[in-house]
């Protein structure tokens, strides 16, 4: 908590929960949210030690709040600071369904597998090569396979799970493969093509590109939800053709971290939606606003 006084006070507050005047519990409830993270184990504890469902749930709530404040100071700290670190904003959309994740171990994990692709590749290997390694340890080796629509869950978009399960969507297949791939210092950028979010491998610098794309150009696209299978700007062409979708520039072009976390914002929205979950939508609309501001 920070100090002695405060966790005398927040024990007192925590003993007021079953408060029946609501304008009395409002003051409690907003001084113990003022309390911030530091109150959560605390609030799990009375949780699991209480016995009248209205406390619970007044518990619960409390727990959620905390949370998703968090959450959403996080992700403001993220977007004006911290988007080089694409699998901290994604983790971060994760803990918005998952309280707590094992951050240090999920870490770990991923640190094994940009270990066992660093191993297998060198200096001398030109770009496509690098690629063919970095395919072949995550789809043959580690076995990472996509689900494929209209199979898609809530769970094939958190990216803790896409690790843990060696499955998921197109954009969390991206997003692990650029995050494996600009480990090991590739020049890739997620590209945000309608169905299928794809990865450009760009000559030199990607923020270089972003500004200057004439003068560096895209060596070759990449799609993580086919083995990361190689292709060229043709292939692009032909598909906005045959799902008859006008071509736009952002179709061909690298966006930034905070683009790839709009899109995986957008879509797991969406999955809340379907399954009527609209307490959870509006949540998802307000972390969508900090990503667009």
């Amino acid at each position: 908590m920070g100090n002695e006084e405060n966790i005398k006070e927040l024990t007192a507050l925590i003993s007021m929960m079953d408060e029946p005047d609501e304008n009395v519990y409002d003051r409690i409830r907003q001084r113990i949210i003022d309390l911030g993270e530091g109150a959560l184990p605390s609030l799990e504890k009375a949780w699991e030690n209480a016995f009248e469902e209205f406390t619970r749930q007044r518990i619960e709530e409390l727990i959620n709040t905390i949370n998703f404040e968090s959450i959403r100071q996080q992700l403001r700290e993220w977007v004006d600071a911290n988007q080089d670190d694409l699998l901290k904003g994604a983790l971060l959309l994760s803990r918005y369904h998952y309280h707590y994740l094992d951050i240090k171990r999920i870490t770990h994990d991923l640190g094994q597998i940009v270990q066992d692709v660093w191993l297998e590749m060198n200096d001398r290997m030109n770009p496509l090569e690098k690629i063919k390694v970095l395919n072949h340890i995550l789809f043959e080796v580690y076995k990472f396979v996509p689900t494929r629509p209209p199979q898609y869950t809530l769970q094939d978009y958190f990216i803790h799970n896409v690790i843990d399960l060696k499955r998921g969507s197109s954009t969390t297949l991206g997003i692990l493969y650029l995050i494996i791939a600009q480990s090991l210092k590739l020049p890739v950028y997620g590209v945000n093509l309608p169905y299928n979010m794809v990865i450009a491998f760009l000559e030199n610098n990607p923020g270089h590109y972003i500004q200057d794309p004439e003068n560096d150009p895209v060596l070759f696209y990449i799609n993580p939800f086919f083995k990361g299978m190689v292709f060229i700007r043709k292939e692009i062409d032909r598909f906005l053709k045959d799902n008859k979708i006008e071509p736009q520039p952002q179709f061909y072009t690298p966006c930034n971290n905070v683009q790839i976390l709009q899109r995986l914002a957008a879509e797991m929205r969406m999955m809340y939606e379907i399954e009527g979950d609209g307490e959870k939508v509006e949540g998802m609309d307000q972390l969508i606003a900090i990503l667009r501001a």
